[in-house]
């Protein structure tokens, strides 16, 4: 289904989740053309390397480099897209930021769609997410692909969450409008190499990851210990995107995640134990976090797709860590 295909990834050059799709399209055959992610925490210049991956220097918030691109720049003809790119971060993100996490993502995605349609694109993968539904209370199962427009985003995602709303709104509305196959995937936490370490816009795992390898002491974590994350290794995630790009047709979404309970507090254990930490660790609850539940459940890919994710949460964190401290050397 890959070979010789012409397949454009958003973020495949500095994104961890374009990166580990760009890598794993280009063993199975692909051209794949990628380009930076908005987060400028990205690294400069890519960790990845494969002879068919090329990188694309194009900004998806530039009107001008969007149009520029019909004569042929990236290629005359794309059969495929997977959309990861964006301006992300964590709960500090979330709340010095708020306009861009909203204004530059709503951009982006309105410009990708019209160089889709300049490049006649055959399908659309839309990486959406789970900030899309809405709060979850104690012992609720994990939220299903129906609940995603059910009533408001978890407050603490308000913003993101309408935001991917509308991308996804957006993407079927194009799919109606011009029968371009598209595919939203609304992932759990996702985790892995390639990951974002900075310690401004990093994620949960990798800022924990980054704090226990550099020793630090005391180790004072924002948040609650009892708060419960859905978290997937990022080659789990690949696999389900893969397999469910593989699969469908016309418009479909999917969550794409462990199902499985884990708590804040049990990673940092986990943590503690694999760089054998054995300094004072406490928790501030007065410091910023988002909210307390989430979970997401992968009962229609397990279902339709097979989708069964491997990884163990310690064997996981074990590779992240590994990898972590031979990229940062």
């Amino acid at each position: 289904m890959y070979k010789d295909k012409k397949i454009l990834v958003t973020g495949g050059w500095t994104g961890f989740m374009g990166q580990n799709l760009a890598l794993a399209l280009a063993e199975r055959g692909a051209t794949v053309y990628a380009t930076s992610t908005l987060n400028p925490a990205s690294p400069r210049s890519n960790s990845i390397a494969h002879k068919s991956i090329v990188f694309v220097s194009l900004n998806l918030l530039s009107q001008k480099d969007i149009s520029n691109c019909d004569p042929g720049y990236i290629a005359p003809q794309i059969d495929y897209v997977f959309h990861c790119a964006g301006f992300t971060g964590g709960a500090e993100i979330i709340k010095q930021s708020p306009d861009r996490i909203i204004a530059d993502n709503a951009i982006m995605n309105q410009n990708l769609w019209k160089l889709a349609l300049i490049k006649k694109v055959q399908k659309l993968v839309f990486i959406s997410s789970s900030a899309v539904y809405p709060e979850q209370h104690a012992d609720e199962p994990g939220s299903s692909e129906a609940d995603g427009f059910r009533g408001d985003p978890d407050p603490a995602f308000f913003g993101p969450g309408w935001m991917k709303r509308w991308g996804e709104k957006l993407s079927e509305y194009y799919h109606k409008s011009f029968g371009v196959d598209v595919l939203v995937v609304r992932p759990s936490n996702v985790y892995g190499p390639h990951a974002c370490f900075d310690a401004k816009h990093s994620h949960v795992i990798p800022a924990l990851i980054r704090r226990f390898a550099a020793n630090e002491h005391p180790m004072v974590i924002w948040g609650s210990a009892a708060v419960v994350r859905d978290f997937i290794y990022i080659s789990d995630f690949v696999e389900g995107v893969l397999s469910a790009f593989e699969k469908f047709a016309g418009f479909d979404v999917f969550n794409i995640s462990s199902n499985q309970e884990t708590t804040i507090g049990d990673i940092v254990n986990t943590l503690s134990k694999l760089t054998h930490y054995d300094g004072a660790i406490s928790f501030d609850v007065s410091r910023p976090s988002t909210r307390m539940r989430q979970l997401v459940s992968n009962d229609k890919a397990g279902r339709m797709l097979g989708f069964v994710p491997r990884m163990s949460i310690r064997h996981g964190l074990a590779n992240t860590l590994d990898w972590y401290r031979e990229n940062t050397k």
